[in-house]
């Protein structure tokens, strides 16, 4: 039982990491201001996650995880994926907003690692393109419609 709200502290800190790395970018992130949203004291965080470096690092982790999760599981073609993976960052932004501004800080390769699964047989240029349109999927300034996800699809496939 213990175990398990430890857990889920680790959980609720981690949300709130990416939440607001999200919201206010990556050197913004205030771990006062997480604590006192989750309603525990700052030092807290620390017992969790050792360093400001290890919470940042293990919430981009849960960011590409969750990002990831939804469309590399299962034995899928290419086109599946890529549908499933717009799909994954118009449901989770904060999610793909969080990596990719971890990412641009160069602090983790992990969201590029998350490409080359996708794609299988990566290109820097696929990657490039996949990655802007989830970033303007996430934030909003692209509606995701099958007609435009086609679209995509094969430029993607093209290069």
């Amino acid at each position: 039982m213990a175990r398990r709200k430890l857990r889920n502290l680790d959980a609720r800190i981690l949300k709130k990491t990416v939440y607001y790395g999200a919201l206010l970018g990556i050197d913004e992130i205030s771990t006062k201001k997480i604590a006192e949203d989750i309603g525990i004291t700052e030092p807290t965080i620390y017992v969790h996650f050792r360093t400001r470096a290890n919470l940042l690092f293990e919430a981009n982790s849960a960011a590409v995880k969750k990002i990831g999760e939804e469309f590399l599981s299962g034995d899928m073609s290419l086109s599946e994926r890529f549908r499933l993976a717009l799909m994954s960052a118009k449901n989770n932004p904060e999610a793909v907003l969080y990596a990719f501004y971890y990412r641009q800080k160069n602090l983790s390769d992990e969201f590029d690692h998350l490409f080359d699964e996708f794609f299988r047989k990566p290109t820097a240029a696929k990657d490039g393109v996949i990655e802007g349109f989830l970033y303007r999927v996430a934030t909003g300034s692209v509606e995701v419609t099958e007609e435009v996800a086609e679209e995509l699809f094969d430029l993607v496939r093209s290069l």
